[in-house]
């Protein structure tokens, strides 16, 4: 119906003015009033996936520890055992105070907890590694150095000729030399109080600090090998009853099977050398142990694979000796069946091989043996391989653990040696631990 003159609209009178079909599209272009616009489910669907990376790990966590879940290795720490030196013990307790908090290592370990539970972090931490070192080996070949580091920033280098993982050799340090000569004089004035029982103080050579295998070493302003040591060491007069014994570089195999290619400790083969060496300072026959064979369902990738980021593994090998007649005081483990190795996980068994197969009778009193003496051997890791040898020359063996890295003893020298009767006292351990040894054992000679 038109309208007329200055007569306002109805609103039935203005949708009759507008065609059907222009209405209709109009309904049918229409949200419903129930429907859920897409944007919303977007980001619904966002915010779920971001809760799941935020909250995740931190659900796994309670999951396996709580809970006691049983989840895939790629879920939990053990994956990423390797990345956080071998342990996937927990820095939380000991940090739960309020200096803890304020010091900032309670949130550290936490972190670091959390953390080591992120799903298949390991793969993408070796993949992205890998990536950055076909860069690098690609840059080399014009160059042709005789080593190149296994990622930008790395403290590594990978040896293309021999296959060899290493640190960068470490500069020469003053902190470091003083610590050394000072273990040194005090071992001396100690022996010198003590004429009736024997000293032997053995340097080992390590990867960390002082192999003079290192392929880094000739690169290296000012560094710190074990030629200086050598030199160090050589430069003391020592009593009669006191021995400061070197590694016997005419023995090894250089590049060969005296050391792990990925880890910085000697093979078995190595220890062997250094027990012998020790055995003609004690005036002990040394024994023969017989063939070295390849350990069946073993293999290692040590410290220097780790720290590197090089997923490299290798065989590993030992005596074919029944070692089942030591007998350990207040236990009856079975010192030839390596049973804490074997009970361990297959990641850990990997990425942990020395201080598992070597080290489990660290802290114990070893009895029947062959020899005549009462050994107190005390050392860092580089004494697990001579731990088992040693025992079974000698009557009776203390193995104390003190010297390890930041180790601390609650007993002094004196009532070590009154507490073993020991005849003799042997220190195994890398230059770097020597060094450091006396800033958390002050009290230690006295």
């Amino acid at each position: 119906m038109p309208l007329k003159h200055n007569q306002d609209p109805t609103h039935a009178q203005i949708l009759s003015e507008v065609p059907n079909e222009l209405i209709r599209s109009r309904h049918e272009q229409a949200p419903r009033a129930n429907a859920t616009p897409p944007a919303k489910i977007r980001n619904l669907l966002f915010s779920m996936l971001f809760a799941c990376f935020a909250l995740g790990p931190t659900l796994l966590v309670a999951g396996q520890a709580i809970l006691k879940l049983d989840l895939p290795a790629w879920l939990t720490s053990e994956s990423s055992i390797d990345l956080t030196g071998g342990s996937a013990e927990s820095k939380i307790r000991p940090n739960l105070s309020i200096e803890g908090f304020l010091s900032g290592n309670l949130q550290t370990a936490i972190e670091e907890k959390v953390g080591a539970f992120i799903p298949m972090k390991e793969s993408a931490l070796y993949g992205n590694a890998c990536l950055q070192r076909a860069f690098i080996r690609a840059s080399n070949e014009a160059f042709e150095w005789k080593c190149y580091p296994t990622f930008f920033g790395s403290t590594c280098v990978f040896s293309p000729d021999t296959g060899v993982i290493a640190r960068i050799a470490p500069k020469e340090s003053s902190e470091v030399r003083q610590g050394i000569s000072t273990f040194i004089s005090q071992v001396k004035e100690y022996a010198t109080k003590h004429p009736n029982t024997e000293f032997v103080v053995y340097f080992a050579p390590s990867a960390i600090d002082t192999s003079e295998l290192n392929p880094t070493n000739n690169y290296v302003s000012n560094v710190w090998d074990y030629e200086k040591l050598k030199k160090l060491v050589r430069s003391e007069e020592p009593p009669p009853n006191l021995s400061l014994l070197l590694w016997d570089s005419n023995s090894s195999n250089p590049g060969g099977d005296s050391f792990f290619k990925y880890d910085h400790h000697w093979t078995i083969k190595g220890a062997l050398i250094a027990y012998e060496q020790i055995c003609g300072a004690l005036q002990i026959k040394p024994l023969y142990f017989g063939r070295i064979s390849r350990i069946n369902n073993a293999i290692f990738s040590g410290t220097q694979s780790r720290d590197s980021l090089c997923l490299l593994r290798e065989d590993v090998f030992d005596l074919d000796y029944d070692f089942s007649n030591l007998k350990l005081v207040g236990n009856d483990y079975n010192a030839s069946k390596h049973d804490v190795f074997w009970s361990a996980s297959e990641t850990r068994r990997m990425y942990d091989f020395h201080e598992l197969y070597y080290g489990d009778l660290r802290n114990a009193q070893i009895e029947g043996g062959a020899g005549n003496q009462r050994l107190l051997l005390i050392g860092d890791s580089y004494a697990n391989c001579l731990t088992r040898l040693l025992a079974e020359s000698s009557a009776s063996l203390m193995r104390d653990t003190c010297l390890y890295a930041r180790g601390e003893s609650v007993l002094d020298l004196s009532q070590l040696i009154r507490d073993q009767d020991a005849d003799a006292v042997v220190f195994v351990a890398r230059s770097g631990d020597f060094a450091t040894f006396l800033n958390y054992n002050p009290e230690f000679f006295k």
